[in-house]
């Protein structure tokens, strides 16, 4: 849900979600929705993050290179690091085993790796619909008070 959203449902829900699952990757414009969830106590699950233009974030490959890992790996850690959730699926066992390098504490990311992957925020495609109120779907208010 995204943040409107999220505001909705605390004005009528008598139990308020513990997960929220959101596209979210460095650079996304989502800090507010971010907070909100972490002052809410809810946990953010991440999808979409192994998308390509997500990797392509220049403090990502700068991090990466001077620890020597896979991308992937320091990306999945850096969502770890801030409490979220990376979700990521594989059928192979040898991609299951090396994912769960950025579980164990095989290596940490510094407060200003998490700053250099964060990178500046992006307004472009493909967080653009999620500016302000706007929405790629419409959802109209509904009053369940009633």
């Amino acid at each position: 849900y995204m943040l409107k959203h999220l505001r909705e449902l605390a004005r009528y829900a008598r139990i308020q979600p513990a997960v929220n699952q959101i596209e979210y990757a460095p650079g996304a414009p989502l800090g507010e929705l971010v907070e909100y969830c972490r002052r809410s106590g809810m946990v953010l699950e991440t999808f979409a993050w192994l998308l390509p233009h997500n990797l392509e974030q220049p403090g990502l490959h700068h991090v990466a290179a001077r620890l020597g890992r896979p991308l992937v790996l320091v990306l999945m850690r850096w969502f770890l690091q801030q409490g979220m959730v990376p979700l990521w699926k594989t059928d192979r066992e040898e991609r299951v085993l090396e994912n769960t390098e950025a579980l164990s504490d095989a290596f940490e990311l510094s407060p200003a790796d998490l700053d250099a992957i964060a990178g500046p925020t992006r307004n472009d495609y493909p967080w653009s619909y999620y500016q302000g109120d706007a929405a790629p779907w419409h959802v109209a208010t509904m009053d369940f008070t009633a």
